[in-house]
């Protein structure tokens, strides 16, 4: 056993309720979701905590919880219901605050291209002081991968690397992801293409589209999970194929 798990995103499956998502992620084969919140996805139609307690009790773990919050800027909210789970967290050194959602997991977050090192450096402190662990997303508009290394290398932020955000941000090579690795948590996966005006699209996972992940793991990174986030309707498939890749 490496410790790893599979499993699906709420992306993939948004209107699904969250006993719903956490028995389509069991009968594939997986063990973890990661759930995007605030965003109308059906896991938090009842409250995010509601909505966690439903996938938990399921026997299916949670890997992170994303938000929309952009690291680098300050007092961005994540669209978490007031009150039930959102906390601010208030940075060192001036307002450096994040609102994100409390729930005992990981939190996954964006990133502005250019933060300052020294503002999210507290925005991580911060973060921990709420017992959050703050994860940064590879997400076309953010830092490419090269650029996050450096980031993660003096702030500390863990890194859920997206392969089409990868792609969207100039891509990595092997001794990019080698210098990434130390600090990537979780991965999110899928498959997809680019059209003849330059947008992707999404598609069916294959195995070629995991060899930065081969990459990774190479490397040493320390990937808790692994999911499918697609909108390609495929995921239940991909998510199958995963754990065929997986288990070599």
């Amino acid at each position: 056993m490496n410790g790893r798990r599979l499993g699906l995103s709420s992306g993939s499956l948004p209107d699904a309720g969250a006993a719903e998502l956490a028995a389509a992620t069991a009968l594939a084969g997986g063990g973890t979701v990661d759930l995007r919140a605030g965003k109308g996805h059906a896991w938090e139609r009842d409250g995010i905590a509601r909505g966690i307690r439903q996938v938990t009790a399921a026997g299916v773990e949670v890997a992170f919880v994303g938000c929309g919050a952009r690291a680098g800027r300050t007092k961005v909210g994540c669209g978490a219901r007031a009150g039930e789970t959102e906390a601010g967290c208030g940075g060192r050194g001036g307002d450096v605050g994040l609102e994100l959602p409390v729930t005992g997991h990981p939190v996954k977050v964006f990133c502005v291209p250019e933060p300052d090192p020294a503002t999210l450096a507290g925005q991580v402190r911060a973060a921990a002081d709420q017992g959050v662990a703050l994860w940064v997303e590879t997400h076309q508009g953010g830092p490419s991968c090269r650029r996050l290394a450096q980031l993660a290398e003096v702030t500390g932020i863990g890194v859920v690397v997206d392969l089409l955000g990868v792609a969207a941000t100039g891509g990595a090579d092997a001794a990019t992801l080698a210098r990434l690795a130390p600090h990537v948590r979780a991965v999110q996966v899928k498959g997809f293409r680019r059209d003849a005006a330059g947008a992707y699209r999404h598609r069916a996972l294959r195995a070629a589209d995991l060899e930065p992940v081969e990459a990774l793991l190479s490397s040493g990174a320390p990937i808790r999970a692994i999911t499918v986030e697609s909108r390609a309707g495929t995921a239940v498939d991909d998510l199958r194929m995963l754990a065929k890749w997986e288990a070599r």
